[in-house]
C-alpha cells in the first residue's frame, strides 16, 4: 500500500494509457465499421448537380439546361473513345518496361503518340467548354465565366487547396 502512495504520479500514467488504448481498440474495431469511406459521386450525381448548379449559380433556363444536355452528351460519346485510347496507349508505353534493349525511338514514338491523343482530347474539352460558354446570355455570361473558371481550376489540379507536405 504505501508503494501506491508514493508513485500517485505513475498511477495515473498508467491509467491514462489504459484509457487511451481502450478508446484506439474501440476506434479500430467497433466505430470503423460506421465509418463510411468517403467515394467520388457517380457520373449521374456529378451530372444532376451541374444542371443544378447552372441553373441555380448561372441562371440557366430549362431550354439552355437541355440544349446543355445535348452538348454534354455529344461531348462525353467523343471524349470517352479518345480516354479509352489513350489509357490504351499509355499502358503500351509502361508495357515498355518489360522489354529487353528498348530503343529510345521506341519511347519517344510512343511518348509522341500519347502527346498527340492528350492535345486532341484537351482541344475538344476547350471546344466543348466554348460551346457551354455561347449558351449563356449577355447578363449570365460572367456568372458562366465564374462557374467555368471553377471547373478548369479543378481540371488542372489547382483547385483543390494548398498543397500540404509536397503533396496536393
Amino acid at each position: 500500500m504505501n508503494y501506491f502512495k508514493n508513485n500517485k504520479v505513475l498511477l495515473l500514467v498508467i491509467a491514462a494509457l489504459i484509457l487511451v488504448n481502450l478508446g484506439l481498440l474501440y476506434y479500430g474495431f467497433i466505430a470503423r465499421d460506421k465509418h463510411v469511406p468517403r467515394t467520388s459521386p457517380s457520373r449521374t450525381v456529378m451530372i444532376k448537380r451541374t444542371e443544378e448548379k447552372l441553373r441555380k449559380d448561372v441562371g440557366f433556363t430549362d431550354d439552355q439546361v437541355k440544349q446543355y444536355e445535348q452538348l454534354r452528351m455529344a461531348h462525353g460519346d467523343s471524349l470517352d473513345s479518345k480516354l479509352e485510347q489513350l489509357g490504351k496507349i499509355k499502358e503500351s508505353f509502361l508495357n515498355l518496361l518489360f522489354q529487353s534493349n528498348v530503343s529510345d525511338s521506341a519511347i519517344d514514338a510512343t511518348a509522341e503518340r500519347i502527346c498527340e491523343k492528350q492535345k486532341s482530347i484537351d482541344k475538344q474539352m476547350l471546344r466543348h467548354f466554348i460551346s457551354v460558354r455561347q449558351l449563356a446570355t449577355e447578363d449570365q455570361r460572367p456568372k458562366m465565366d465564374s462557374f467555368l473558371q471553377k471547373i478548369t481550376k479543378r481540371m488542372s489540379g489547382r483547385g483543390r487547396g494548398p498543397k500540404q507536405n509536397g503533396k496536393n
